[in-house]
């Protein structure tokens, strides 16, 4: 991207590869690279591990949103983020719509209800049918990383119900959202296709 250049990337394994940068192992020492912005694609739970500390030295562009289903973590990365004047984004990653979700939220009587059917890659997991608050789906299920961010750009966490379907074809993914209100009804719905090497490719697109 013209005007950008990558300082680096932060993994756990340095071995030669195709990365157009430096890899660093020691989070401090990336750290001190001095990168503008932090792109997180490695998982709620990296993203748990190493977010204060990226947000406190840089912009964080996130795909993780569920990490922040973990209130403690939620308000720690605001502090750091507040106390650093650094900003934390939440990318989609395999949807899209949310700044509609945000739009209709911020008006009176807003409701937004999110629908997901994950399986398994192998297909094997067990049946399962739920519906729950979102910040309970998303602390106990994988693969709802985009419904926790359309749940945070809308009416929150413990106020957005998901129905989630943990059954079907292997390699299935849906997502769906619902938003409604005084500025009118928004729906999407998005079916990422799913790599069983690299993973949801629109994820990786995105």
């Amino acid at each position: 991207v013209p005007g950008w250049q990558v300082v680096g990337a932060l993994a756990r394994d340095a071995s030669p590869g195709t990365f157009p940068g430096a890899i660093f192992t020691e989070r401090e020492k990336f750290f001190t690279s001095r990168p503008d912005v932090i792109i997180e694609a490695a998982g709620p739970q990296a993203f748990a591990e190493i977010g204060p500390g990226a947000l406190a030295v840089a912009d964080v562009w996130t795909i993780s949103a569920s990490a922040l289903a973990d209130s403690r973590f939620f308000d720690l990365m605001e502090q750091v983020g507040t106390s650093h004047g650094h900003r934390l984004r939440l990318l989609a990653g395999a949807f899209s719509g949310l700044d509609s979700v945000a739009a209709l939220s911020a008006l009176p009587g807003a409701k937004v209800e999110l629908t997901a059917g994950w399986t398994d890659d192998d297909g094997l997991g067990p049946a399962i049918r739920e519906t729950a608050s979102a910040r309970d789906i998303v602390l106990r299920h994988r693969g709802v990383n985009a419904l926790a961010a359309a749940a945070i750009a809308g009416t929150g966490l413990d106020e957005t119900r998901i129905d989630y379907v943990g059954n079907g074809p292997p390699g299935q993914r849906v997502l769906a959202v619902t938003a409604s209100g005084a500025g009118g009804r928004f729906n999407a719905r998005s079916e990422p296709s799913v790599d069983l090497t690299n993973g949801p490719l629109m994820v990786v697109g995105s």
